[in-house]
């Protein structure tokens, strides 16, 4: 994310749709990292895998339903 510091505006900006989806997904790697906490495969998951790439998000979302 990038913000220009000395206007105090958001040089880059991102749209309502994608700060909630970025939310939804952070919610759902600490759900993942809680309820699961000897999966490696999730303890190897960063949050940026989980926010940047649908097939993780994909795959464990349908994990928690």
């Amino acid at each position: 994310m990038d913000i220009d510091f000395t206007k105090e505006k958001w040089t880059n900006p991102i749209s309502k749709d994608k700060v909630e989806s970025i939310q939804k997904r952070a919610k759902l790697w600490t759900e993942l990292r809680e309820k699961y906490p000897n999966d490696e495969e999730i303890k190897n998951l960063s949050m940026e895998d989980m926010s940047n790439n649908d097939f993780w998000f994909e795959k464990y979302g349908e994990k928690l339903k």
